[in-house]
């Protein structure tokens, strides 16, 4: 893994948006992706019941696209408690890949909401824009909101 990895800055290939949250939010991804978002979660497209043939398949897959994102998105509604996506949240953080929270949740630890690489935004709007901004000038390099979006609150 190179150091460029290691601190969060945007990779050479430009990588994409890993969106994490409970399935039933999948129609939500593939309409960003349709509108253009560059995403790399594959499991939005077998979030249906029975679509997914393998799941061990399935996990390593997704640990793999975590690897080369450039940033996650983890979504949380009101009352939805994370288990997958909390996984994957804790993957990217280990790969130095930034976590952007949008919403809040009970599953969420505030140890975790501390890591230098996790981001808190009031939007799914604003956290896109944060997640192309690291996508162009890496988590190193200063974004507007990241003063309003740091953990912890």
């Amino acid at each position: 893994m190179s150091e460029q990895r290691l601190t969060g800055a945007a990779s050479p290939a430009g990588g994409g948006i890993y969106f994490a949250s409970k399935v039933i939010h999948a129609p939500r991804w593939r309409a960003l992706r349709a509108g253009g978002v560059p995403t790399i979660s594959t499991w939005i497209d077998e979030a249906g019941e029975g679509q997914t043939a393998d799941y061990a398949e399935l996990a390593e897959r997704s640990l793999r696209e975590i690897a080369r994102a450039t940033a996650v998105v983890l979504y949380c509604e009101p009352g939805e408690l994370l288990k997958g996506a909390l996984l994957e949240a804790g993957a990217a953080l280990m790969h130095g890949t930034p976590v952007l929270c949008v919403g809040e949740c009970d599953s969420l630890s505030r140890v975790f909401r501390k890591h230098p690489f996790w981001r808190e935004y009031p939007t799914v709007d604003t956290a896109l824009a944060a997640a192309l901004h690291y996508r162009h000038h890496g988590l190193s390099h200063h974004h507007p909101d990241d003063d309003a979006g740091k953990g912890g609150t």
